[in-house]
């Protein structure tokens, strides 16, 4: 997005004084409209979110480092469009699309329709193709239907959600109605001037049988001069003659006279097998007379030929033209969006009818930790001491209605978040974790840490000193982790084309977030983008990570290394010092963080609200989901939280909780 006008123009909204912003003039402001701020974003799509399509990338990694970097850039444009969509910056971006006629919040979106972005990535993928020279390992065999499929359809799905409502959606509305309508426009025209053309060919070769018979066309016959008069005579003569020899002409005697049928026909013109149209025998009528009377034509059947006369035909009034068909107007065509759509909607229903849902076999069992899943049964909402504690996770596919969780079994989850919560008399446990997308099975990479941690018998405070005991949790973690992929990961996905065996990354990531209370304190450990916020009896709030920034790629757990040193964060304080906790995975915390304190308590205070009470919550995290961030809402992704609060909290506490007895925790029994 770098050195475009987009982010010139975004930079004035933000940067420009009062007085200069009033003039509107800088930056070249005036020459600007919004086909050329689309185009020239369009420009960038070749080093932006196409570069992987470059041969510098491997081969074997395109399909994923395209996808990788439009989760990048759909990171930024989160940060861009929720910035510009509140206080005194919209109401800038409002004023130039007001005065200027322009928008650059709909000019993003514009420039990444999926159809403007087709023509770019398979232009890229012929002239790489071409300078491979015919070697098969350097040419790029994925697809643009594939790439959308895979990826971009989801990116553009999500891209579109940003735009605040308001007039930048409005003007986007109409411009891509626009745009709709002018494709019709075109190809009607395009049929009605094919029409003119295909009737004028056809009019100039044969004319009509109607046009033929019009007695309001002069007839040519009666014109001619006496020249052409006696030629035409003798034309007629010499005709007779020589049909007399090419045809046996069979003469009948005369029949007895029949009745006079009763018919309403009008009189018939009979003519004599070698005589032409009346109007040329008009010129020499008293040798050929065969226009019959009705007085004759009493005595004679309706076929019947007069004596020394020959067979004839009767030739009745000229036939119309049958009718032609009806042709019905073509159905207007499916844009590009839409046809893609249509086949990513067809290959999904293709593969639930064909496939059944992948079963992968969980991996931590401990009997004494709660288990937080997209169906969980575990409990949803408990009291310990004087603290009420409230845990779950959801995976996106589920919020997004986008698979079914009714029946869903742990084996057939696709959340790639996990939490596990140890409840005992003395203590309260919880590990939450966020797994990378982009990795192989990073919510199987997490049971697996977390299997061991507990079998390691692991804690904040070795955590701490860095102890030789984090390199065996991390050794005993991957060898469990390559034995689950060897016998129950690889074998599930045989079914699965080559080229996308062929792509998938081997390794996988996920954050760590550990909390530990006790009757005395609070230890929390964190390594990631998810956070912890803990409010005070004193009213102030402090959060890990203590600087939070989403754009930068987030510290974690991986299966090559433990984390480094510096890429853990702790934190120690006194539990009766504490009036409430939120711990959760990115896509609140993105939502709570803020610069402004009083906003981001605001924010705290309204998710702590819904998520501290008994509950799976899961209608008021599918409701922050649909509205985006650009609504007030959170970012499209799996949700993990564990909420702490004090029971004499009436405000976040439901009446009937207060009569809750004290569970004896640490008995493990729940069930799944």
């Amino acid at each position: 997005m770098a050195n475009i006008d987009i982010l010139t123009i975004i930079k004035f909204c933000k940067t420009a004084s009062e007085r200069s912003f009033k003039r509107m003039n800088p930056y070249g402001l005036k020459g600007r409209n919004q086909d050329t701020l689309v185009e020239q974003l369009c420009a960038q799509f070749e080093k932006t979110i196409l570069r992987p399509l470059h041969r510098e990338t491997e081969q074997e990694t395109v399909q994923a480092d395209l996808k990788e970097v439009l989760d990048e850039y759909q990171k930024q444009f989160v940060i861009l469009f929720e910035e510009n969509s509140r206080g005194v910056l919209i109401d800038r971006h409002n004023a130039l699309l007001e005065k200027r006629g322009f928008s650059a919040l709909s000019a993003i979106i514009e420039a990444h329709d999926p159809e403007r972005v087709k023509v770019i990535f398979e232009d890229i993928v012929r002239v790489e193709n071409a300078s491979a020279s015919g070697d098969e390992s350097k040419m790029i065999k994925l697809s643009w239907l594939e790439y959308f499929d895979i990826a971009y359809n989801e990116f553009w799905r999500d891209l579109k959600k940003l735009l605040p409502e308001g007039p930048h959606a409005v003007f986007y509305t109409k411009r891509v109605s626009k745009k709709k309508q002018q494709i019709p426009e075109a190809e009607d025209i395009q049929r009605r001037g094919q029409r003119r053309k295909d009737s004028s060919k056809e009019a100039t070769k044969s004319p009509s049988p109607q046009k033929k018979n019009d007695p309001s066309r002069p007839n040519l016959s009666r014109s001619l001069g006496s020249n052409e008069k006696e030629g035409l005579t003798k034309s007629v003569e010499e005709k007779e003659n020589s049909t007399s020899v090419q045809h046996k002409v069979v003469s009948r005697p005369t029949p007895a006279p029949r009745p006079k049928p009763k018919t309403d026909r009008p009189p018939v013109m009979m003519t004599g097998a070698n005589i032409s149209d009346p109007h040329e025998h008009s010129v020499n009528s008293s040798k050929h007379e065969l226009i019959v009377t009705e007085e004759k034509r009493t005595d004679l059947p309706k076929n019947a030929p007069t004596e020394g006369q020959e067979a004839v035909e009767i030739v009745g009034p000229p036939k119309p033209d049958p009718p032609k068909p009806t042709i019905e107007p073509p159905k207007p065509k499916k844009n590009l969006l839409e046809q893609m759509q249509e086949l990513s909607k067809s290959k999904i229903e293709k593969e639930k009818e064909k496939q059944k849902e992948i079963s992968y076999p969980p991996i931590f069992k401990q009997k004494n930790w709660k288990k937080y899943w997209s169906n969980t049964k575990a409990i949803k909402g408990s009291v310990w001491n004087e603290f009420f504690w409230n845990c779950n996770s959801i995976g996106k596919s589920y919020l997004m209605e986008m698979k079914e969780r009714e029946q869903l079994k742990r084996e057939h989850d696709v959340n790639q978040d996990f939490a596990v919560v140890n409840p005992s008399q003395d203590t309260l446990r919880t590990i939450l974790f966020d797994g990378v997308s982009q990795s192989r099975a990073p919510r199987q990479w997490a049971e697996c840490l977390a299997e061991t941690y507990v079998n390691n018998k692991l804690n904040i405070s070795k955590l701490q000193s860095h102890s030789k005991d984090l390199e065996k949790w991390h050794k005993a973690s991957r060898k469990k982790w390559d034995t689950w992929i060897e016998e129950h990961y690889i074998p599930q996905r045989q079914h699965l084309p080559e080229w996308r065996l062929k792509n998938e990354k081997n390794l996988s990531f996920t954050t760590f977030l550990s909390i530990e209370i006790d009757r005395k304190s609070v230890k929390i450990a964190n390594i990631g983008d998810s956070a912890v916020f803990c409010r005070f009896i004193s009213g102030e709030i402090k959060h890990l990570p203590a600087t939070y920034n989403h754009l930068l790629r987030p510290k974690n757990i991986s299966t090559i290394e433990l984390y480094k040193p510096d890429e853990i964060e702790f934190y120690t304080f006194e539990v009766d010092s504490l009036e409430s906790l939120l711990a959760c995975t990115d896509s609140i915390a993105d939502y709570i963080f803020d610069e402004d304190p009083k906003r981001m308590s605001d924010k705290y205070d309204e998710c702590l609200r819904e998520l501290s009470t008994k509950g799976d919550k899961f209608e008021f995290i599918s409701k922050m989901i649909a509205k985006g961030p650009s609504r007030g809402g959170w970012l499209e992704d799996d949700v993990t939280f564990f909420t702490l609060v004090r029971n004499e909290r009436d405000s976040f506490i439901d009446e009937s909780l207060k009569e809750i007895p004290l569970e004896r925790h640490g008995t493990g029994c729940e069930s799944e």
